[in-house]
């Protein structure tokens, strides 16, 4: 499936892709649900024919002997006479309209928990590959866009998976009722049916290139929506500072605002049908009326078939309305859902489950030979046949102006970035090997890594030093020490909560230098067998980054410590300082 040919994708089509996509509990649950369907389906035939006989006695009671199944009854219990009927068929009338209305009840309520149930496996399972993606793809990938899949578009795939089974639901009840208007009279039943279908044909022929296009633009300016409040709220100093509230608040509504608008416009074709169908029902039965009249002398005849007739048109039309506003949500929607079934059914990657304390055996050396990378086929080299060997222990400098390679080199050591050629090993074994994807875990599992760019989540100072930890799992002993080596531990416990102290999303509350304390924590805290700091220290001052980077080289004689820097002060204790130049080692 693609967006190209999104007019050729039928509501069919969707339905077997949604349904290879469900696993094997969700299909037999939706079994289970379709017996529910045919219960309902069933449960009106029977009010239906429940009806014609329950009018002819009321209106007139000796009708009922026309009737031979329903008298054949009765005299099994001693009821014959005409005056006694009354009772018996009401109360029948009324089990039948009840069994109906809780059958359908139970399939309503049914329906929506399965959906939800299914959309709930669908948004994890959705999230956890876009999670397991390679880093490469999410330098690649618009943030915006990932977060509109992750949620909002996830959240319009389950509208769209309720949408079918109502429609199946809807489909099986006009069956239903159908079947029963043959019964009680075959012409009517198939002249009105012909009538109804073949308007909602038309409708659904001429609106559902604008549904398509619609769903298509929705799709594309909701990314653009979220972009603009990404921006916008992620800059705020800036925006304040240069007053460029209107700017972004101009971008949100030239998204805001059509998106409504075509909302709007699919919510009008989507029920203007009713109204008119309505009224045509009702001239329908006027003229059935005129008919009979003029063809029957039998007025409580006549007045029955018409009062099952209305009952009918009462059930079907809604029913049929139910069917087409289904069939055109879910156009409107289509792009979102075809995208939603690729991100699910056609990412290959495979998702293994490494536990975050099983790490690679390191003893003596880290080998790097002939790595070569480029971001893209036509972007030139950032690093070319670059070979490098660490020892067990050793503390390594890096430095090398802006552009020369050295943060790319710090990827793919970290088993971030695949090389598009070379191979890292440690102590001889091949941690990119291509066929046993569980090693590059095992290996980031032996790192620690202090950004640059450092990422602080809304949650608690001990959180954040215990990052990837459940709360209850917090070893918070281990976290006061960690605090205390990275010099930020008086500061923590200075606050009214201590290390329970809420940080602010992406550590607002804090200052530079504090965040970046608490990243070296989070390093401390995972008690990796290399730490690689990039750029770790730049936002603090040179007395505090001397006691930290003391303090780290303290750790362990067996910590081997990889530093990114442009001072060389901060690189003195390093026993080695390696240049990057031109993606090479100088």
């Amino acid at each position: 499936m693609s967006y190209k040919n999104l007019e050729n994708i039928s509501v069919f089509d969707l339905v077997i892709q949604l349904w290879e996509l469900i696993n094997n509990k969700r299909k037999v649950q939706l079994l289970i649900l379709l017996v529910l369907m045919l219960a309902s389906s069933l449960s009106e035939i029977l009010s239906l024919l429940a009806v014609l006989p329950f009018l002819q006695v009321l209106l007139e009671p000796e009708a009922i002997y026309k009737f031979k199944f329903i008298v054949e009854t009765l005299n099994y219990f001693g009821l014959s006479d005409s005056n006694q009927l009354l009772l018996p068929i009401t109360i029948l009338f009324i089990i039948a309209a009840i069994s109906s209305a809780i059958i359908r009840i139970t399939n309503l309520w049914f329906s929506n928990l399965l959906a939800a149930k299914i959309g709930s496996d669908f948004s994890i399972q959705s999230f956890q590959k876009i999670l397991n993606k390679p880093y490469s793809f999410h330098i690649n990938s618009n943030s915006s866009g990932i977060i509109n899949t992750a949620t909002k578009e996830v959240s319009d795939t389950v509208i769209v998976i309720r949408l079918i089974l109502n429609l199946i639901t809807s489909f099986l009840i006009v069956c239903g009722l159908i079947l029963g208007l043959i019964i009680i009279n075959w012409q009517i039943a198939l002249t009105s049916i012909s009538l109804i279908s073949l308007s909602y044909f038309l409708i659904a022929f001429f609106t559902k290139r604008i549904f398509i296009n619609n769903s298509k633009f929705i799709l594309r300016n909701n990314v653009s929506l979220i972009k603009a409040t990404q921006e916008g709220l992620g800059s705020i100093r800036d925006v304040l500072l240069h007053n460029a509230q209107k700017t972004y608040l101009d971008l949100y509504k030239v998204s805001e605002r059509p998106i409504r608008l075509k909302q709007a416009k699919n919510a009008s074709l989507t029920q203007f049908p009713r109204f008119g169908l309505e009224g045509l029902g009702i001239s329908f039965i006027a003229i059935i009326a005129y008919v009979l009249s003029t063809i029957s002398s039998s007025s409580a005849e006549i007045v029955a078939l018409l009062g099952t007739l209305a009952l009918a048109a009462q059930r079907m039309l809604p029913a049929m309305q139910q069917i087409y506003s289904c069939w055109a949500s879910i156009k409107a929607n289509l792009a979102t859902v075809v995208k939603v079934i690729k991100i699910l059914k056609f990412s290959t990657d495979e998702i293994i489950n490494i536990d975050p304390s099983q790490k690679l055996d390191f003893k003596s050396e880290i080998k790097l030979e002939n790595i070569s990378f480029r971001y893209s086929e036509d972007s030139p080299l950032v690093l070319n046949s670059v070979s490098l060997t660490i020892k067990k222990g050793e503390k390594i400098g890096i430095v090398g102006e802006t552009g020369c390679g050295k943060s790319t080199f710090i990827d793919i050591l970290m088993g971030l970035l695949e090389p598009d050629s070379g191979d890292i090993f440690v102590d001889g074994i091949c941690v990119n090997d291509r066929f046993n994807k569980s090693l590059i875990k095992y290996w980031r599992n032996s790192i620690s890594h202090v950004p640059q760019d450092i990422f602080l989540s809304d949650t608690s100072i001990a959180e954040n030093i215990a990052f990837g930890v459940k709360k209850k799992n917090i070893n918070y002993e281990k976290v006061e020490k960690s605090a205390k080596k990275a010099k930020i531990k008086k500061f923590i416990e200075s606050k009214s909560l201590g290390f329970n102290s809420i940080v602010g999303e992406r550590g607002i509350s804090l200052s530079g230098g504090q965040i970046q304390r608490i990243a070296i924590a989070r390093a401390i805290y995972k008690n990796a067998d290399i730490l690689v700091l990039d750029e770790a220290t730049s936002a603090l001052d040179n007395e505090t980054e001397k006691e930290i980077i003391s303090e780290i080289n303290s750790l362990s004689e067996n910590l081997t410590i990889i530093m990114v820097a442009h001072r060389l002060s901060s690189l003195e204790y390093c026993d080695r300082v390696i240049r990057f130049e031109g993606g090479r080692i100088s």
